[in-house]
């Protein structure tokens, strides 16, 4: 059985922000964009399937949602000045290096050139915080033997 496609809900706008469907005109009056290709987008808002956005005369691109969705948490990392993080556990340790905390920052940096590669994000508050986000793929090696000790 093929593996089920996720619907591409959010667009890019004329401003360059991110559209949600449900906020979207129909049609091309959207005058949205793929946050993958750069593509124009159609607002599919029918009363049989969920309403999504689609390619507009070109052939859907396949980095389309987990390019909305690396979009859209980046923004939500922006907006709010907090994000929870999980305890951290070294191997066969049972107490946590770290506990469960909320981390409070002051600003964020998308984006960001860092020791050979991009990193999606960086937080600054008391702490420099890396953050990379996992929509298909997990962070690689590199990435990992670079931040983890």
């Amino acid at each position: 059985m093929a593996a089920r496609r996720l619907p591409l809900i959010v667009g890019v706008g004329e401003n360059n922000l991110l559209v949600p469907i449900r906020r979207a005109r129909s049609g091309l009056q959207c005058k949205c964009f793929c946050p993958c290709c750069g593509a124009r987008l159609s607002a599919k808002r029918g009363k049989v399937n969920a309403h999504h956005f689609a390619h507009y005369r070109v052939q859907e691109c396949t980095g389309a949602v987990e390019s909305s969705l690396h979009r859209f948490a980046k923004a939500v990392l922006h907006h709010y000045g907090a994000i929870a993080l999980p305890p951290i556990f070294v191997h066969d340790v049972k107490q946590p290096l770290h506990p469960f905390r909320t981390y409070q920052y002051r600003r964020t940096r998308k984006e960001v050139p860092l020791k050979g590669f991009i990193a999606d994000a960086v937080l600054y508050g008391f702490e420099k915080i890396v953050v990379e986000l996992k929509v298909s793929h997990k962070v690689d090696d590199y990435k990992q033997r670079v931040f983890i000790p």
